[in-house]
């Protein structure tokens, strides 16, 4: 089981630029959290959230769901990024596929199926 939680530091935190890792290539192409997600709280693209584009969560269809069922963590279950030792593969093959596509289309799997974007990983 999975537990929501965060952490509250007064750690001074040096501010920096993120680093792109190609996280977001492979969440457009997987989706698995989306589609498995039993309230339908993840959406399948990026929103706007108080003027950042993000990934978002409904928590007013995910914390419901949870408190009824004393917990779910369905969506960290599914994720190839949370499985141990392979987040660390997958941005390397990310990288990698990113710089060999030739157009954005390919980039966003618009031009192949689900079979072939997976597979894509697979190399």
């Amino acid at each position: 089981m999975f537990r929501l939680a965060y952490v509250l530091t007064d750690l001074p935190l040096v501010v920096d630029e993120p680093v792109d890792i190609a996280v977001d290539d492979f969440c457009k192409l997987c989706q698995l959290c989306t589609r498995a997600c039993p309230p339908g709280a993840i959406f399948g693209e990026k929103q706007w959230v108080r003027g950042e584009l993000k990934w978002y969560v409904d928590f007013d269809k995910c914390v419901p769901y949870f408190n009824e069922n004393m917990g779910c963590g369905i969506c960290l279950a599914v994720c190839p990024y949370s499985q141990p030792g392979v987040a660390e593969g997958l941005v390397t093959k990310m990288l990698r596929r990113r710089e060999r596509v030739k157009s954005p289309e390919d980039l966003d799997g618009s031009k192949h199926d689900a079979a072939e974007k997976i597979a894509d990983f697979a190399d």
